[in-house]
């Protein structure tokens, strides 16, 4: 999968992997960063997952103004080098992952994954060694309903 080119232009190309709306568990289209707003503006069981890696300040300050992102954990997601942990800030999670990666010299690479998780989108912000997860998301289209779940799954569990 080739990445989106965004045209905000705080994003270089290279730092924005994927950036896709869903409705109802299905892929509509890929997206510009600027579009998101538009997107989540109308509830109609539309979802967006954006794919990050090593993004800059001005990357996840424009994500922090798109999805209203808590600050202290935008500012975590900017450097690498986070304890593991899962925080709530108001209806969305932030989780932090340390990720392993073998390399073709037998040596093992170490990164992190960062997760914000809200009602309507998913958003995966990667440093250092960490497979894409292009893999995971074509799995989620081919099963619309377990995309389709996630909203519904966090409407039961936050009590909306």
């Amino acid at each position: 999968m080739s990445p989106v080119i965004p045209t905000h232009p705080t994003a270089r190309a290279d730092m924005v992997r994927a950036c896709i709306h869903y409705r109802d568990g299905r892929k509509v289209a890929d997206l510009e960063l600027d579009a998101i707003s538009d997107v989540l503006e109308v509830d109609d069981g539309s979802f967006v997952w954006v794919g990050l890696y090593e993004p800059d300040e001005s990357l996840l300050g424009k994500l922090r103004e798109e999805f209203g992102l808590h600050p202290l954990a935008v500012e975590d997601a900017l450097k690498a080098h986070q304890r593991p942990k899962i925080e709530p800030y108001g209806d969305a999670l932030f989780i932090v992952m340390h990720t392993a990666q073998s390399a073709a010299n037998c040596a093992i690479g170490v990164g992190e994954t960062h997760v914000f998780f809200g009602p309507r989108y998913l958003i995966t912000v990667r440093h250092g060694a960490s497979l894409p997860y292009a893999a995971a998301r074509e799995r989620a289209e081919q099963n619309p309903e377990l995309l389709a779940l996630l909203k519904s799954e966090w409407v039961m569990r936050r009590g909306d």
